[in-house]
């Protein structure tokens, strides 16, 4: 269906009856060309081509794509008034505290959580667990007793902050954001207030931190690879991708 408006498909039983039909026929002919090959695919892709200009060119499908797309804007400005700050849980560590002790009170302090599902995080609570710097430089992982790697590091809150003043300097000022490799969440954090932050993070140990500090309206964390998240979102949906991947040689 990537041939088609999407916007104007994701709601097509509102649609009006003339809109809807012509739109069920193009969904046919796309089908229909899948499944052809030479001379007669090329017929089709032709009645395809003709019926999405005529389709493009029809007032009431002009419309109604104004209206959905409308509806979606009215609906992302009510998430960016309901999403509130959480940059201020994460801040830079002190020296002569021991990261190793600050990971183990945060990993502790998850488990507490997966006990007890229903129970949300006080403040305090989740500016501990924003403290969680991952492995890098040789330290241990109390749940499986292995220690890190020398180059494991999380992005440091004043770089996520940086990489967001040179985007508003690009224009970017709110939107949909993809954070693909989250961590704890640091650049979905600090991100502007008008954005809806999704966030993809591999690791079961900063992917919980992620949604125990962030999550809530205008911010999700999910906890998976991101293969399969990209395999069920639609293209383009998003308005920037912010990032710190991980990297296996040095």
């Amino acid at each position: 269906m990537n041939i088609l408006d999407k916007v104007a498909m994701e709601k097509i039983e509102f649609a009006p009856e003339s809109i809807r039909a012509k739109l069920l026929e193009i969904d046919s002919l796309v089908e229909e060309s899948k499944k052809e090959t030479g001379i007669k695919k090329i017929g089709i892709n032709k009645v395809l081509l003709e019926q999405l200009i005529e389709l493009n060119n029809d007032p009431l499908f002009i419309q109604f794509k104004e209206e959905r797309l409308t509806e979606k804007a009215e609906k992302l400005e009510d998430t960016f008034k309901e999403r509130k700050s959480t940059s201020q849980f994460y801040s830079v560590r002190e020296k002569g505290i021991s990261r190793q002790k600050l990971n183990d009170q945060a990993i502790d302090l998850i488990a507490e959580f997966d006990k007890n599902p229903l129970r949300k995080p006080t403040d305090e609570e989740k500016t501990l667990l924003a403290k969680f710097s991952g492995f890098g430089g040789g330290l241990i992982d109390k749940t499986t007793g292995q220690k890190g790697s020398a180059y494991q590091y999380y992005t440091p809150k004043p770089i996520a902050e940086g990489v967001w003043d040179c985007l508003k300097g690009l224009g970017f000022n709110g939107g949909k954001v993809l954070d693909p490799s989250s961590g704890t969440g640091i650049f979905g954090a600090t991100a502007p207030l008008r954005s809806v932050v999704d966030a993809v993070e591999l690791s079961n140990l900063s992917g919980r931190i992620n949604q125990l500090v962030n999550d809530g309206p205008g911010y999700k964390a999910t906890i998976s690879n991101f293969e399969k998240v990209a395999a069920r979102t639609e293209d383009n949906v998003y308005d920037a991708v912010v990032t710190n991947v991980p990297f296996g040689d040095v």
